[in-house]
């Protein structure tokens, strides 16, 4: 588990970006030394594999395969970079995405989801999870053009809600580094929760 290493998660429309965003503007007014990424994506060959994702309905297997990619050249070219430079890294969606994605709501199974996310990242797991959650029609409803809408946002809401219990599930597995936001509460009521957990890390 990396110190300084902070991911943000929950399913479409929680706000994770917006919540990203807020929190680049206070960590620069601060001056802490961090990143704001998101997954899939993050640097141009990720990025890449997150236009093939994201524009194409594919096979659950290539899917989260595909997925496993991103995250590694993500993770060796700008995560673990980053953080041996002594930064704090914060990523919008990890490895906790593809658990409740692909392992509980696409019925991989997580145990067969991490097996494959394990091989890729081996122990570096971020240091807090923050799970932004929230009623999921209540979160759908938040979806708008103003934002970039991907084929997840126009899944069935059953799969939304599946996605909504696959976190449930992965707060039970790693309670010690799971943290539960009400997604409700407004973006810098959320922010003030957050920098007060990473400011204080070693």
């Amino acid at each position: 588990m990396l110190n300084k290493f902070i991911s943000l998660e929950g399913g479409e429309g929680c706000g994770k970006s917006t919540l990203c965003l807020r929190l680049n503007e206070l960590l620069d007014e601060m001056n802490i030394d961090h990143i704001i990424t998101r997954e899939p994506g993050g640097i141009k060959s990720s990025e890449e594999m997150r236009s093939i994702i994201m524009e194409n309905e594919l096979d659950r297997k290539s899917e989260v395969l595909l997925f496993a990619a991103a995250r590694n050249e993500h993770l060796k070219q700008k995560i673990l970079p980053a953080l041996e430079q002594g930064k704090i890294v914060i990523c919008d969606r990890y490895i906790d995405s593809s658990l409740a994605y692909q392992g509980h709501a696409q019925g991989l199974g997580i145990d067969n989801v991490l097996n494959i996310n394990e091989y890729v990242v081996g122990d570096n797991f971020p240091q807090i999870t923050f799970w932004l959650d929230m009623d999921v029609n209540d979160a759908l409803a938040r979806i708008t053009n103003d934002r970039e809408v991907n084929r997840f946002d126009q899944k069935a809401e059953k799969f939304h809600q599946d996605v909504r219990d696959g976190y449930g599930i992965l707060m039970e597995m790693y309670p010690d580094r799971y943290v539960k936001l009400d997604a409700t509460k407004s973006v810098d009521e959320l922010a003030a929760l957050v920098l007060e957990k990473i400011t204080c890390l070693k």
